[in-house]
Formats: C-alpha cells, sequence, structure tokens
C-alpha cells in the first residue's frame, strides 16, 4: 500500500510530462492549401507563400500544396507571389488553437510594363531545382578573397578541371575543346583552336560561369566546356579602385578601375545641343603586369587611325609583361532597352617560358623556359600577343516574359615570335658543336606571325509561353586567317625562305541555327534543344582543290572534297554563302526533376561538334618546301563529335550546406590523325603524311561537391573528381614523330591508351574565414580580416613505364606521378576611410616549395634526377653530360615553387 501511494505522484508526473507537448501542439495551428494556374488548372509548384509581418512562409511542392504548421494562435494576412503571375493574397485569416485553416488560390498570368530597373543583389541558392546540368559560378566578390591572379586560376579550383602550363583540360578533354566568352564574344586562337583569354586579370570580372557537362543549343563549337566571363559594368554612381601588387621573381602589378556616369559622350553631345534619353555609365579598366628586368624589342607593328607603329621598350621592361585597356559604356535609353558597347585591348611580351609552341610539322611541345638559351637569352624567342576586342550589344525586353538581343562584334589576335625584333633574313646561324648543348652564337631559329580577324553578328530572342519557355537564334561569322612559319631562314631554299616553311591565308565563314523549348510542369523541367553549326572552307581552299598541278592535295582528298560538301545540306549553304562546306546538327536533351525544394534529380544528353584547328586544315595549302616527311592539312576534314552522357543528384540537407553528386562519360570521335602516303617527287617516292578523321578518345568518371555556405564566420567546399580518359593517341602527329625519330608509322597502334594528360584523381578544399561584423571570443583585433586557405591534391603527371636496361615496360601513360599535394593562401586585412575601403592582402602560392613534377622519370616515376633512375649512366649507354645538361638540370621539369604577393587595394 504504501508503495503505491509513493507511485501515485510519479505516474502523475509523468502523465503530465507525457501530455505537455500534446497540449503545447494543441496550442499551434496551420494554414494549408493548394495553388493552381487559374486558366489552366495545373498546379504551380514553387511559388512563394508568406504571412505579412509574422517572418513566415514557405513553397509549394510539384503538385501546388504548401503547408505552413507551427503557427500561435491569431490573424494572419497570407500573401501568394509567383513570376509571371498577379499576386493574390488573403487578409483576417484567423487561426484557431489545434485547427488547420485551408487557403486554396487561383493565379491568373499578367503582362505588365516594367517602370523601372531594379539591382537586386542576393546569395545565389545552393540547390538550383530546375538545373539539369553542371555548371558552377564564381562571382567578384568569391574572387576577391581567392589567392588567384587569373582566370586560369580560378578554373583550376573547379572540379573536373585540370590546368596547368596555360593547358586547360575539362573533363579530360585536349586544350583546344573549351571556348571562352568575354561578355559574349568568343576569345580564340583559330590556328591552334586555344583559348587567348585564360590569362584575363581576374579582379577584371563580374562573374565567371563554367559549364563542364551538357551546355545549352546556344553555344557551340566546343567539345568539353564553356567558359562565360562577364566584365564589370559602370553603375548609378562614379565608383572604383587602384591596386598595386608586388611580389616573387619582381612581380609588379598595377590595376586602376573607375566606372559611373558617363563623364565624355554625354557631356560632349550636351554642348552641341543634343541629350540621350536615359542613363549612360562607363568602365574604365587598365592593368600592367610586368615581372623581372630585361628588355624585350618585337618587330610586331600596329596601327591607330592609319598610323603604323612598333611598340618599343616602354612596353616590355621586364622578361614578362601584360598591358590591358578596356572602356565599356552602357546606355539605358528606358526602361525596355540596354545597350552596351565593349572595346578591349590586351598585349603580352615575353619570352614564353609558359606557352604552347608550334612547329612547322604541327607539333605543340610542352611549355618550358627556352634552356638551351639560358647563356643568350638575348638571342631567345620573343613573343608578343596583341588581342582586341570591339562589341556591340542591344537587348530589349519584350514583356515580363521575353525579350530580345543582337550582337554585332570583332575579334582580333594576333602573335609574333622573333628574336629581338629581327626579320628572318636578319637571323644568324649558330655554329656551336653538336656536342655542345647551350648556344654560344646565333640565333633561334624560328620566326613566325600568325592572326586572325572574326567578324560576328548574332540575334537571338526568349519568349515564355505558358509553360514553355522557346529560345531561338541565329549567328554567322566571316574570318580571315593567317598563318607564316619560317625555320632554319639561314639554309638556302629556292623561295629564299630557309629549309622549311608554311605560308597560308585564309577567309572560313562559320555559323549556326538554333531552337530550344524549356518546358516546366508541375517541377518538372525539360531543355530540348536542337542546334545546326555550318562551316565553309573559303575561296583559298576551293582554288587549291581546283589546281590538279598542286602536289599538296592527293587526288583521294580532292575527290573526297567534292563528295562531302555536295550532299543537299551542302548545296543549301553554298546557295546562302556561296562556297562550299559542310553540316553538322546536334540535337541536345537537359532534364531535371525536383524532388524536394531542396533536392533534385538531373540527367542530361547531347551531341556536341567542334571545327578542326586551323592548322590541321590548311597547313601547306600553297606553299612547298624541302622538309622531309612534310606534313600536309586536309580542307575536307570534319568536324569532330562528341557525344556526352551525365546524370547527377543534388540535395541541400541544411539551410546552410549541399551535396552534389555528378556521373558524365563523354566519347570524341573524328579527332585529326597525321596518316602516311606516299607521292611522286621526280623518279621515286616520297613519305608525306596527311591529316584525316581516325582517331577517338573516352573520358569517364564521377564529381562529389559538399559546399558550406557562410554562417556567422566560415564557408567552405570539399570537391572530389574521378575521371579516366584513353584514346587511340595523345597527339595528332605521333605517326610523324615516330618517322622523324627513324621507325615505321605504318606500324600504328590498334589499342587505346590512357592520354598523356590523364590524371584520375583530384581532391580539393576550399575554407574561408571572413570577420566582418562579429568576432568570436571578443577577439576585436580580428575585425575587419579573413583569410581564405585552399588545398589541393592531385594525381601526378602520367608516364610510360621503363625498367633499367630494357625499354617500354607497360602500357602508354599506365602510371601516374606521385600524388602531389600544395596550399595556397590569401590573408587580409582592410579599414574604412570614411565610405572607401583600404585592402591589404598577402597571398601565397604553393607555400610549402611542393614542386610539381612536369617530365618524369619513367624508371623510377619521380622528377629527374642525375644518377637515378633513366639517368644513371651504368645502366644507360646514352646517359652522358650532354644529357645532363639538357634533360636533367633543365628548371622547367619543375613547376614553380613558394610565391608570394602583396597587394594594397583602395576602393572609392
Amino acid at each position: 500500500m504504501h508503495r503505491l501511494v509513493r507511485l501515485v505522484p510519479a505516474a502523475v508526473l509523468f502523465i503530465l510530462i507525457a501530455l505537455s507537448p500534446a497540449a503545447q501542439a494543441q496550442e499551434k495551428g496551420s494554414i494549408s492549401g493548394r495553388v493552381t494556374d487559374k486558366k489552366t488548372g495545373h498546379a504551380l509548384p514553387f511559388v512563394t507563400i508568406t504571412l505579412v509581418g509574422a517572418q513566415r512562409g514557405g513553397l509549394t511542392d510539384s503538385e501546388g500544396q504548401y503547408r505552413i504548421a507551427g503557427l500561435p494562435a491569431g490573424t494572419y494576412e497570407v500573401r501568394v507571389q509567383f513570376l509571371g503571375y498577379k499576386p493574390e493574397g488573403q487578409a483576417g485569416v484567423v487561426v484557431a488553437p489545434g485547427k488547420s485553416v485551408v487557403l486554396n488560390f487561383e493565379l491568373g498570368e499578367i503582362v505588365v510594363r516594367e517602370e523601372k530597373t531594379v539591382e537586386v543583389i542576393g546569395e545565389r541558392r545552393l540547390v538550383e531545382v530546375r538545373q539539369g546540368a553542371t555548371i558552377r559560378s564564381v562571382t567578384a566578390a568569391e574572387i576577391r578573397n581567392l589567392p588567384v591572379q587569373t582566370i586560369s586560376e580560378v578554373l583550376q579550383q573547379q572540379a573536373g578541371i585540370n590546368t596547368e602550363n596555360d593547358q586547360i583540360h575539362v573533363r579530360g578533354g585536349r586544350t583546344d575543346e573549351t571556348i571562352f566568352y568575354v561578355n559574349g564574344v568568343a576569345n580564340r586562337d583559330l590556328v591552334t583552336g586555344q583559348s587567348t583569354a585564360s590569362h584575363l586579370n581576374a579582379r577584371s570580372v563580374a562573374e565567371v560561369n563554367v559549364a563542364t557537362g551538357a551546355y545549352d543549343v546556344r553555344y557551340g563549337n566546343a567539345l568539353s566546356g564553356v567558359v562565360e566571363i562577364q566584365l564589370k559594368e559602370g553603375g548609378d554612381r562614379f565608383a572604383g579602385g587602384l591596386t598595386t601588387t608586388t611580389g616573387s621573381y619582381g612581380t609588379r602589378i598595377f590595376q586602376a578601375v573607375a566606372g559611373g556616369p558617363d563623364p565624355w559622350i554625354q557631356p560632349a553631345l550636351g554642348r552641341i545641343g543634343l541629350k540621350l534619353p536615359g542613363t549612360l555609365s562607363a568602365i574604365l579598366n587598365r592593368l600592367f603586369e610586368p615581372a623581372q628586368r630585361q628588355r624585350l624589342r618585337s618587330s610586331y607593328e600596329d596601327s591607330f587611325l592609319g598610323h603604323r607603329f612598333k611598340y618599343g621598350n616602354f612596353f616590355s621592361p621586364a622578361a614578362e609583361n601584360d598591358w590591358a585597356l578596356r572602356y565599356g559604356l552602357t546606355w539605358r535609353p528606358d526602361s525596355r532597352d540596354k545597350w552596351s558597347f565593349n572595346v578591349s585591348k590586351s598585349l603580352s611580351i615575353d619570352q614564353g617560358f609558359s606557352r604552347t609552341r608550334i612547329g612547322i610539322g604541327n607539333t605543340v611541345s610542352d611549355p618550358s623556359f627556352p634552356w638551351d638559351w639560358a647563356r643568350r637569352l638575348d638571342h631567345a624567342p620573343t613573343y608578343l600577343d596583341d588581342n582586341v576586342t570591339t562589341s556591340l550589344k542591344w537587348r530589349r525586353t519584350l514583356s515580363t516574359t521575353g525579350y530580345t538581343e543582337i550582337q554585332a562584334s570583332r575579334y582580333f589576335y594576333a602573335q609574333r615570335r622573333d628574336v629581338q625584333g629581327k626579320l628572318w633574313p636578319q637571323y644568324q646561324e649558330p655554329e656551336d658543336p653538336p656536342s655542345q648543348f647551350f648556344h654560344l652564337s646565333g640565333d633561334d631559329d624560328t620566326w613566325q606571325d600568325r592572326r586572325n580577324t572574326n567578324y560576328n553578328v548574332q540575334w537571338s530572342g526568349v519568349q515564355r509561353i505558358k509553360r514553355h519557355e522557346v529560345e531561338w537564334g541565329i549567328e554567322h561569322e566571316f574570318e580571315a586567317v593567317q598563318y607564316i612559319t619560317i625555320e632554319r631562314p639561314w639554309v638556302l631554299d629556292p623561295d629564299g625562305l630557309g629549309a622549311s616553311h608554311d605560308l597560308w591565308q585564309v577567309h572560313p565563314q562559320v555559323g549556326n541555327l538554333y531552337l530550344r523549348d524549356k518546358l516546366e510542369y508541375e517541377g518538372f523541367t525539360a531543355n530540348v534543344g536542337l542546334r545546326a553549326d555550318y562551316w565553309t572552307m573559303g575561296r583559298e581552299a576551293e582554288r587549291a582543290m581546283a589546281d590538279t598541278s598542286n602536289p599538296n592535295v592527293t587526288p583521294e582528298t580532292r575527290a573526297a572534297f567534292y563528295h562531302d560538301t555536295g550532299t543537299f545540306a551542302g548545296r543549301l549553304l553554298r546557295g546562302f554563302t556561296g562556297r562550299r562546306g559542310k553540316v553538322h546538327f546536334s540535337p541536345r536533351v537537359i532534364v531535371a526533376h525536383p524532388i524536394t525544394e531542396n533536392s533534385s534529380f538531373f540527367f542530361n544528353y547531347g551531341q556536341y561538334t567542334q571545327n578542326p584547328s586551323y592548322r590541321y586544315v590548311y597547313s601547306k595549302l600553297n606553299s612547298i618546301s624541302s622538309e622531309s616527311f612534310p606534313l600536309l592539312g586536309n580542307p575536307n576534314l570534319n568536324p569532330q563529335i562528341s557525344v556526352n552522357y551525365e546524370v547527377g543528384a543534388k540535395n541541400q540537407f541544411q539551410p546552410t550546406a549541399a551535396i552534389n553528386a555528378t556521373f558524365f562519360v563523354k566519347d570524341i570521335y573524328d579527332y585529326p590523325s597525321a596518316t602516311t602516303f606516299q607521292r611522286s617527287q621526280g623518279a621515286s617516292l616520297a613519305d608525306i603524311f596527311v591529316y584525316l578523321n581516325g582517331h577517338f578518345a573516352r573520358s569517364k568518371g564521377f564529381e562529389i561537391e559538399l559546399e558550406k555556405r557562410r554562417s556567422r564566420f566560415w564557408s567552405g567546399k570539399i570537391t572530389y573528381t574521378f575521371q579516366q580518359t584513353k584514346g587511340k593517341s595523345s597527339d595528332p602527329n605521333e605517326q610523324k614523330i615516330v618517322e622523324e625519330s627513324g621507325g615505321d608509322a605504318a606500324e600504328t597502334r590498334l589499342s587505346e591508351t590512357f592520354v598523356n594528360w590523364n590524371r584520375p584523381h583530384k581532391l580539393a578544399v576550399n575554407m574561408d574565414l571572413r570577420f566582418d561584423k562579429e568576432v568570436p571570443w571578443d577577439a576585436h583585433w580580428l575585425r575587419h580580416s579573413g583569410l581564405n586557405v585552399y588545398v589541393q591534391g592531385q594525381s601526378g603527371r602520367p608516364y610510360t613505364p621503363e625498367t633499367p636496361r630494357s625499354t617500354q615496360a607497360a602500357e602508354p601513360n599506365s602510371k601516374n606521378a606521385l600524388f602531389r599535394l600544395s596550399i595556397d593562401l590569401k590573408a587580409n586585412r582592410y579599414f574604412m576611410l570614411g565610405d572607401r575601403r583600404l585592402d591589404l592582402s598577402l597571398a601565397g602560392t604553393n607555400v610549402f616549395n611542393n614542386y610539381a613534377v612536369f617530365r618524369v622519370d619513367p624508371v623510377t616515376g619521380r622528377g629527374r634526377i642525375w644518377g637515378v633512375g633513366r639517368y644513371d649512366s651504368q645502366d644507360f649507354r646514352d646517359v652522358n653530360d650532354y644529357t645532363h645538361l639538357s634533360d636533367v638540370d633543365d628548371p622547367s621539369n619543375y613547376g614553380p615553387g613558394a610565391q608570394w604577393r602583396l597587394s594594397l587595394d583602395y576602393d572609392f
């Protein structure tokens, strides 16, 4: 009995505790319902539901359902908003304790006139549930905190991208398979196919968008990726900044940016009685970036308003010099129209320490320091790059559901290679003995000039029609390309152009038409499009094909050219452009299926096409030189084709954290390959090489990305990429190299091998700490400071294993050098001077001197070391003092060590 009495209070207490949550729950109410289209009755997903003044709300699901629970008893006002529909609401909604109020809404579509442009700045969503492809964005605010200097360094931090020595590989693709758009204008050297924008200063951009998987039909002529760069624009009020940087190896950088209401055009028009309606803003950006002190000279001539001039010592006070000047003008005459004008010019003068070099045989060599000229650098080659972009874009808003754009642009790129401003007849032949590695006399053996000018016109439009968003576009480009290479000019030749030369000038035309429909139905998004790319090879190619006396065009090539350009599509293209050409159609499908408002599943499939680099098409089109094994271009090459599959999932599992996982497969066909033939040369047969389509490659792998958005003090991202790329060859000129080395090019490899840029593993961690308003532990000295740390681990370069006293010991490129870990960081502290900001930062790359191995010892799998592995004279008889100097001591065998930059930014 006493035990029962003691248990009663405990039981009562237990019952009260058990019932207390239910009692509390009964005090709360909820509002739920469904939102539909007033006209069709279909459910509307992701509609915003807001309780005015209560700081509560939510989104509808894929069925249009919503529920806002846990509401204290009271009276509420419910507001419903969705883009393209008239907002609805209901006031005086009474929520009783423990009751659920059902409110359904029907929204009607509207088309309203936009009265004023309002710029809203906010954080992007961690998971874009309607995005069915892998697209990563980096904003100017994020770039400012990163230890990066160029766009190439920004790309290196993205999953699925490897960059090294200015070579960019996207998901195992070749370096010429990624296209860069700067303010909508493609920046590409048509001779090599490579981007000319990777050296763009990262502080000049407003945003970088990188598509590494599928990309929309508006983009083309790329097999692996699209990098879209938006430069900064002028605002409504005057603002700008000054940056000065000093660092390792004598680096000095000066940059000035100023933007705001235009100070020149509107006042000038006002003085003559004209006034432009609307607002006119401008931006001016200037960059000067020299490193090390050494005067360089170039024979390149430029012109301005008909006046021709050369760039003197003022432009090349150092061994590496980068100059850039940009002027952008934005005019908004009314709320519907926007005009944008941009003109930019960049100039680079250096000695090619990190450039890709192309020889007479079109072989692309590994970027390297001119080690053999190290004792006479003033006789080593000097490179000058000139980039000029001019564009005019008009955008008109047709309604709240549509707009159209028209853009006209001109892009010019030139590169001159010479020896301190000499022309090729002035070159001196080296007189060094063959046993001597370093040049102690004479000049470098190559003079080169290549240029391309592109005039581009494009028109596109977007219109939303109920659940469909339709986009269409047309683009046409006129190209003028010139290529001149002269090697060993001191060798007597009937043309006076040395032992080997190649000269051609062509005027191709390219263009495209595309149409796509983006369907959104109850949360499901499908992007279906078709693109048609066309390419005409130009009048020079047609003349060369028609000239039966041209020994550089084989009868087989001539017959195939007329057959392949004589198709029905080819005849239509000839009627449109007046030239023979080829057309290729590319279907693309991108699907995103949201599972919840914070998670989705996506899939995409697409075909992509890219015209071959023009060095494979027009090489030796008309020129004849006396070198052995001449390599001939083929104007009948087909565009390369890739077929991409991608599947993935995204999930935002916390308000500030999300994870993405992507699996991909990419097959590429019709790579150009130098193929051996024989032609009559006098009374004998001579070996020649002609480019033909035939090689292929496959890349496959997966990417995992875990991102933490900033909360309190820190944000971070962890990415892991695994990929493998196999192909028929890594170099289109592989057979030519075999022949020149004394081998038999007819003995071709039949199986696939790993390519020489295959690096399976990449793990990256980025951590960013910012102490702007709050500081931990009352550490006020941390206020207005920040630290960004980037850690990257990556598989080493691939190599073909060898064993001592033998030759090849395994499949080509079947092993990778040691896994490399590098750490970059940037620490900064800023001070406010009224409304102006002064920022002091210290950035370091590879801070622990973990050198990257660029050339691998095939025996040890490590860097080249004298007396070890392949460079042990006891195991290899061909190892001698010459090998020691040429192969082992070359400093470009390794990447740079720790580099530091101290910067001062002043924003006003």
